[in-house]
């Protein structure tokens, strides 16, 4: 089981999601909510479906490197070795269970093809409308986007507040983290290295965009998602910045998941036709 959901206990309950290995040593989450495949043991290397191959009908396909399990874009005849061709099958047969619950509807009512999916449309309407609040589920419990305030408000403790401005944005992915302790039940800062902390810190990612226009965030209107949880030392701030500049030196496409389901590409607006 992945170690987000073995930590102390607090995530029980969680469903365990599958699992795959590629190159016989990487193994990779299969992540259908987030829309990615995601290194087991290293959460800030996801590769994201919308970067693949995607033939309709026929799955996906990529490349990564041998070395360290990292998506390739492109690469030199004189680097072939070095990379692995990837082969992957669709959304709806590695992970049916996750693809039924990003729809709202039953397994037995999933489509055949990835083409074909569509985010809860239901839901997706009644945010719009303002007639349901999106929520964030961290750790067993609700939070309310409180966009007035800047934060996520618990919605069994409203005095409890995750403030915006603790979220550690991922370039490139429209996600973001913090970290958490879960002793407290607060957030608080990236703990050091000193054998005296005693804080059960772990780090919580959840999908979201900042609001350039506002000063908040954007969080996506197709469900009310559940976060992932991860040791903190799992995403460290000097591994998670390698990393974002790791990003910025290579070709990375930046989506909008607001506009259009990018979850299980390619895109499909959110009307509900498909279904």
């Amino acid at each position: 089981m992945e170690e987000e959901t073995a930590l102390g206990g607090q995530l029980a309950g969680q469903r365990q999601l599958p699992e795959m290995v590629i190159g016989e040593q990487f193994t990779f989450i299969v992540d259908v909510a987030y829309g990615e495949l995601r290194k087991k043991d290293n959460p800030l290397n996801c590769i994201r479906f919308s970067q693949m191959e995607k033939p309709y009908g026929q799955g996906y396909s990529f490349w990564i490197d041998r070395r360290d399990g990292r998506l390739v874009d492109s690469f030199s005849e004189g680097d072939s070795e070095q990379v692995l061709r990837v082969e992957l099958d669709e959304a709806v047969k590695l992970d049916p269970v996750g693809v039924a619950q990003v729809m709202g509807v039953d397994v037995k009512n999933i489509p055949l093809h990835d083409e074909e999916i569509v985010a809860h449309p239901a839901l997706y309407k009644s945010h719009t409308l303002g007639k349901e609040p999106m929520t964030v589920s961290i750790l067993g419990e609700h939070y309310l986007a409180d966009h007035q305030f800047y934060a996520f408000r618990c919605k069994a403790d409203p005095e409890r507040t995750i403030p915006f401005d603790k979220l550690h944005f991922w370039d490139f992915d429209a996600k973001a983290h913090f970290y958490f302790d879960l002793g407290k039940r607060e957030v608080v800062d990236f703990p050091g290295e000193s054998a005296n902390d005693k804080r059960q810190v772990v780090a919580v990612v959840i999908s979201a965009q900042q609001d350039q226009d506002n000063g908040g965030i954007k969080i996506p209107y197709n469900s009310n998602h559940e976060a992932r949880v991860f040791p903190a030392q799992q995403i460290s701030m000097v591994d998670f910045y390698k990393e974002m500049e790791r990003r910025s030196n290579n070709f990375y496409t930046v989506y909008d998941p607001y506009t259009e389901f990018e979850h299980m590409p390619p895109q499909r607006v959110r009307t509900g036709k498909h279904l």
